[in-house]
């Protein structure tokens, strides 16, 4: 997760770890919904090339 910015880490943990939608998440952490589902997309991308 280090490799992530603070502001993917906060969308991967909201959405994974308190199990929140994307528009439980956008609306909890005062963004929009398509900015969490980007955030959450590149921050897959980047585990992925991590883990691989």
């Amino acid at each position: 997760m280090s490799a992530l910015s603070t502001r993917q880490r906060a969308v991967v943990y909201v959405t994974f770890w308190l199990d929140l939608t994307v528009r439980d998440a956008a609306e909890f952490l005062g963004m929009s919904e398509r900015t969490v589902e980007r955030d959450l997309a590149r921050s897959r991308r980047i585990l992925e090339r991590k883990l691989s």
